[in-house]
Formats: structure tokens, sequence, C-alpha cells
């Protein structure tokens, strides 16, 4: 095709600022194309570990007494990273099948 083609059309101003708006938003996503930011890891209550895990309370406990389940303390609350402990999770389960 030939580039140089010259093509003559009638626009409203409208239907330019338009078409100029979507070639902008074309060129500057498919210029950028950057990652999406990291989302906050989601922090969880025991109770809620339990459920889903399907672990007992008492194990999760015993877990976290034994240093293999992460938490964090705010004020009084025990909070478990919901990353961290899919992670420790899979090391126990690993440990366990050795």
């Amino acid at each position: 095709m030939n580039t140089n083609t010259q093509i003559s059309t009638t626009l409203t101003a409208e239907e330019l600022c338009k078409f100029i708006q979507k070639s902008v938003e074309t060129a500057i996503s498919n210029s950028l194309k950057l990652p999406k930011p990291p989302q906050p890891d989601e922090y969880l209550t025991i109770n809620q570990i339990s459920e889903l895990l399907s672990i007992s309370l008492p194990t999760i406990w015993s877990y976290r007494k034994k240093g293999l389940l992460p938490f964090k303390r705010i004020g009084k609350r025990v909070l478990f990273s919901r990353s961290e402990v899919e992670t420790a999770i899979k090391n126990i389960e690993m440990r366990k099948a050795l």
C-alpha cells in the first residue's frame, strides 16, 4: 500500500476529537504496555485461614507456635498474610511427604 495516498473526508469537530482521542489512547497503550502493579497482600484471621484451608484451629495454632506459619500482630489481633500462608502450607506439605 502506498503510504503517500491522501484521503479527503468531511468530519465534524466532535468526530475529529473522538478520532484523535482514540488514536492517542491506542498509541499510548501500545507504547507503554506496563505490567500491573502488585496487589497489596490480603490479611486473614485464624478463622478465615481455617475455612480457606480446611485445617482445624488447633492445627493452625500449633503451626504458628512452632514457627511454621508466619503471622503478624496488629494490636491484639493475630493476622496471617494469605501469600505467606500459602507458601508455608506448601512447605509443610513437602516436609510431610518426606
